[in-house]
Order: C-alpha cells, then sequence, then structure tokens
C-alpha cells in the first residue's frame, strides 16, 4: 500500500497507535453524546430550577429582601438587591456578548421562565455568570460559577485517558524496539555475510522466533563456509594433481630428437596448462581469501600500470580512501576485463570510477567490436563463447562475475559511448 511505512517499526508502530485511536475517538464520541451532554442538560435544567425559585420567592415575599435571601440561602446563589442606578450601570457594562455553545443553551432556557432577564453576562475573571432581573419595583443580581452550567468531569476524563493512553504505548514503544533491535541486528550480520566480510561473533537474541531464524543462519553461514573451505582444499589437490602428470609429460616432450613433433606437443600441453588454470580460477571463486580494508584506487592504478598500454585511461571522481576487498580476488577480475578490453579494442580504453548512492561504480568502456544484446546474459555462464570468439575458454566474464558477487556486488553490460563494450561493476561501500 501507497501510505504503509516501508521499516519494520513503522508498521508495528500503526498497528499498535491505529486501533487505540480509533477506540479512543469512539469512546470519547460515545461519551460526549450520551453523558457529557446529557449530565450537562440536566445540570442546567436543575439550574433553570433553581433560579425560577428565587424569582417565585422574591415574588411572594414582596417588599421583605432579607427573608427573601435566608430562605434562598441554601441554593448556593449569590442574590444581591441593587439600585436602579447600578443596575442600570451594570447591565449597560454588561453588553451583548458571544456565548459559547454551553451559556447560549442556559440562555435559551432561561428564557422560556415567565420572568425574563434583562441582561446575562459572563465574567471571565471571577468564572462566573451574572443574571440581572427587574421583578416590579426590585433590581436584583443572580450570580453564580460558570462550573454548574457544564460538567467539569469532561476534562478529567479525557486526561485520564490520553495520559493513560500515551503511558501504555510508550511501554509498547520501549519493548518493541527491544524486539525490531534484534531483527535489525541479524538483517546487518546477513548483508556483512552476504558481501563477503567477516562475522566475528553473532548471538541471536529477542524473540524465540527472532532467535530461532538468528540460530538457522548461523547453521546456514556454518554450511556455506564448510563447503566453500572444502571446495578449496579439493581444488588444491586436483590442481596438484593435475600439474604432475602435465609437468611430465613436458620433461619427456623435450628429450624427443624430432624436434618439430615436440613442438606441436609442447604447444598443447601449454595449452591443456593453461585450460587447468583458468578452470581453477573459475572453481575457487571467492576462496578463503581474508577481507581486508583496501585503498581502491591506489589498487586499481598498480593493476592498469601493469598493461602499458597507451590507450589505456582511468578518470575518477572518488575521494574515498579504503573499502573491503579481497585484493587478489579483485585483481585476477579487472585483470580479465582489461586484458579482453585490450584483445578486442581499437584505439581507446577507458576506465571510470565513481561513487552512487552508497555503492562503488568502476566502468570498463572500449571501442571494440562489443557483445550483442542478446548473447550478454549468455557470456557470464561457464565455458559459454560468443559465436565470433575464437580465443579462450568462456571462463573469463564468468570467473568475473563469480569474483564480484562474493563481494556482494553486480556486474552489467551495456554498449560503450565508443560503440564497443561497456563493462559495469557495482561494489557495495
Amino acid at each position: 500500500m501507497k501510505f504503509t511505512p516501508s521499516s519494520l517499526f513503522g508498521r508495528f508502530l500503526l498497528i499498535i497507535m491505529l486501533p487505540m485511536v480509533l477506540l479512543q475517538v469512539v469512546i470519547t464520541i460515545i461519551f460526549y453524546e450520551r453523558h457529557w451532554e446529557n449530565v450537562t442538560s440536566h445540570m442546567q435544567d436543575a439550574l433553570v430550577g433553581e433560579v425560577e425559585t428565587v424569582l417565585n420567592t422574591i415574588n411572594s415575599t414582596k417588599s421583605n429582601n432579607k427573608k427573601a435571601l435566608n430562605i434562598l440561602n441554601p441554593l448556593g446563589l449569590e442574590v444581591k438587591f441593587l439600585t436602579k442606578e447600578t443596575f442600570l450601570q451594570n447591565k449597560n457594562k454588561f453588553s451583548p456578548e458571544q456565548f459559547d455553545q454551553d451559556l447560549s443553551e442556559f440562555k435559551t432556557k432561561l428564557e422560556k421562565l415567565k420572568t425574563q432577564p434583562n441582561y446575562i453576562s459572563y465574567i471571565s475573571n471571577k468564572s462566573s455568570i451574572v443574571i440581572g432581573y427587574k421583578i416590579k419595583e426590585k433590581y436584583m443580581e443572580i450570580s453564580f460559577s460558570s462550573k454548574r452550567i457544564k460538567s467539569p468531569t469532561t476534562y478529567i476524563f479525557m486526561l485520564w485517558m490520553i495520559g493513560v493512553a500515551s503511558l501504555l504505548i510508550i511501554i509498547s514503544l520501549i519493548f518493541m524496539r527491544n524486539q525490531i533491535r534484534s531483527i535489525t541486528k541479524l538483517a546487518e550480520v546477513a548483508d556483512q555475510f552476504g558481501k563477503g566480510h567477516d562475522i566475528e561473533f553473532f548471538k541471536p537474541s529477542g524473540a524465540k522466533e527472532i532467535r530461532t531464524a538468528g540460530n538457522a543462519f548461523i547453521k546456514m553461514k556454518q554450511r556455506i563456509e564448510r563447503q566453500i573451505k572444502y571446495r578449496t582444499e579439493l581444488l588444491a589437490h586436483i590442481s596438484h594433481d593435475l600439474r604432475t602428470p602435465l609437468t611430465r609429460l613436458k620433461l619427456q616432450t623435450a628429450m624427443l630428437d624430432d624436434k618439430g613433433v615436440a613442438e606441436e606437443i609442447s604447444q598443447d600441453l601449454n595449452e591443456m596448462e593453461q585450460m587447468v588454470i583458468s578452470y581453477l580460477d573459475f572453481a575457487k571463486g571467492e576462496g578463503n581469501e581474508e577481507v581486508v580494508e583496501t585503498e581502491i584506487i591506489a589498487l586499481l592504478n598498480k593493476i592498469l600500470a601493469k598493461f602499458n598500454d597507451d590507450r589505456l585511461v582511468i578518470n575518477t571522481s572518488v575521494n574515498m580512501q579504503h573499502m573491503p576487498l579481497r585484493p587478489n580476488a579483485f585483481q585476477r577480475a579487472v585483470n580479465n576485463i582489461i586484458e579482453n578490453a585490450i584483445k578486442y579494442a581499437k584505439s581507446k580504453i577507458e576506465v571510470i570510477v565513481y561513487k552512487l548512492d552508497d555503492n562503488l561504480y568502476i566502468t570498463v568502456d572500449d571501442d571494440g567490436k562489443g557483445i550483442e544484446e542478446q548473447d550478454r546474459k549468455m557470456v557470464f555462464k561457464p565455458f559459454q563463447k560468443t559465436a565470433d570468439s575464437k580465443e579462450g575458454y568462456g571462463l573469463g566474464l564468468a570467473i568475473v562475475k563469480s569474483i564480484v558477487q562474493a563481494h556482494g556486488g553486480k556486474i552489467k553490460l551495456a554498449q560503450s559511448p565508443y560503440n564497443g563494450l561497456r563493462i559495469i561493476l557495482i561494489f557495495p561501500i
């Protein structure tokens, strides 16, 4: 999905927070509609009843104001009688204001009484509401706290709900980070191993499923390392066993009286020896060479300097000093590429080194005959050659691909700007 977080932590966070937020919204709506509004309405109805009681009492006691105040004292309303001048001053001072919803509803209910209020005002600095009445020749004000027209428990409920939810989310985040840390560590170790780097120590942690995956990775790593070690040792024995009879044959050939026959046999033996060396280079792949921090530009310059070819130029925009490599394997791969370029290029071979998106790119362009697009995948297979290729054994690019992949990289073929072949090596930094 487009809006789904890409990271596992983000998705866990969404799984936890989305239901909690939705639940709180639903609870708040239900509480507001069924409880808060009802409670507030009942409070206002009760307060209107008390105001009506005050008005009825004032009417029944006629001119005895003191008696009326004694009767109204238990209601909790502040009732005071004013002179006409003070009443009119307050009426002018308490000009109509923008009431909030609760005060507007309360005003509407008051206006349904038989006696209409002359003015209603909210005094913000005292958080109180004042109602002015003129009853016959009496001028009076009824004042009370603004808390009496709305339920104050709503805000307490909201604070508790938000506070508890925040606490639960924080606790969830702490536990979630511990699990994510274990998965992230496993991913980092797998990535390092995939790039051919040595992993000194890794202990699976976290939930049972994560530890199981970690242990499975360790077993897989051990199997791969055993297989590589076994293959390397086996090929070392094969190399010895094949070269011994070849050397013996060379000695016997050198002792032949017929020099013409001896030269033909010697050429065949040399060809067989080169074929064995090429096969062993391919079969060794990444071998058991250690990964070391290598000054990449210096190593490239050293490799290219050995060819001493005027057609060969190098352009680099990289300032990096070191990167983890198997130097001998890397040198073998670059040698194979440059040897092929020298073999087919007419007048130009350009090596370009640059960095892009945490990757090191090495491109080799020549102006030779290139490789047709339909053959570009095939030439990476062992012992496969293009139709017009008569030299070699079809192992050069297969060896290069094996070495590049052992470093966690990629190799691509394309047409160069000079209408020849472009080889692109991509190494993760």
